[in-house]
């Protein structure tokens, strides 16, 4: 009897422990989730009956599961929530979400992607993009994309509509939506490219050292305050605020 009362004790400590460590982990957990029998000490996983650890499994499955890896390439097929050094290419089949990510591969998001603080060589975005305070060495958007204190060392296309405050972008930045806003940022020269809409660049403390290149349709550009142009305006017109 006592050695029973022994085991439910331990058994019941052990799983309260657990959910008092994982709080965080089981609340929100994403692509490096750890499983509950890895946090487990091994005399609370030999203690647990056979269908308790089954249940337990199907409550907090691991989220580790999703990833499988092919040629060498990183692979999850839902989304995902990535942290920490990452050593091999990725690529995430669904939404992304990349907080404090360092690699030197290529980074693919099939879906909508939120970044934050990390260090990245070629990223490709499905769909629309959120990035802060994120290096990249090359950045193509399939969608629109919202970047505020980053830095594109390379080339840079987005097939939507760019809000830009506070970036760098050392290469040629390509863009095909309508619109593009650009705050407080520096940038070599911009295309825009695509549909015959007409397209608009918002310059505001900006300053463009290449020219600003318009294809098809002539666009516009409307510089506010205290924004230079090095070079020139191909196939557009340039406004100043409260002036046409």
């Amino acid at each position: 009897m006592k050695n029973i009362i022994y085991k439910i004790t331990v058994t019941t400590s052990f799983i309260i422990t657990f959910f008092i460590i994982n709080r965080e982990n089981l609340a929100k957990p994403h692509a490096h989730s750890p499983k509950w029998q890895e946090i487990l000490p091994e005399i609370g996983k030999e203690l647990l009956p056979e269908k308790t650890r089954e249940k337990m499994d199907k409550i907090f499955p691991s989220q580790q599961k999703q990833m499988e890896k092919k040629d060498g390439v990183e692979i999850y097929r839902e989304d995902s929530h990535l942290q920490g050094k990452q050593s091999s290419p990725i690529k995430i089949y669904g939404k992304g979400k990349l907080e404090n990510v360092t690699t030197h591969n290529p980074v693919t998001i099939k879906e909508e992607a939120i970044i934050r603080n990390s260090k990245l060589n070629k990223v490709t975005v499905g769909s629309s993009l959120e990035a802060k305070k994120t290096t990249f060495q090359t950045l193509t958007v399939h969608g629109s994309a919202t970047l505020k204190e980053c830095q594109v060392f390379d080339n840079t296309t987005i097939d939507g509509e760019l809000t830009a405050d506070n970036n760098t972008f050392h290469g040629f930045l390509q863009i095909l939506g309508k619109q593009a806003n650009l705050t407080n940022s520096k940038t070599a020269d911009i295309k825009f490219s695509g549909s015959s809409s007409k397209k608009t660049l918002i310059l505001e403390e900006t300053e463009v050292k290449g020219n600003i290149i318009f294809e098809g349709r002539a666009g516009k550009v409307i510089i506010k305050e205290h924004s230079k142009i090095h070079g020139k305006i191909k196939n557009g017109r340039l406004e100043t605020e409260g002036k046409s």
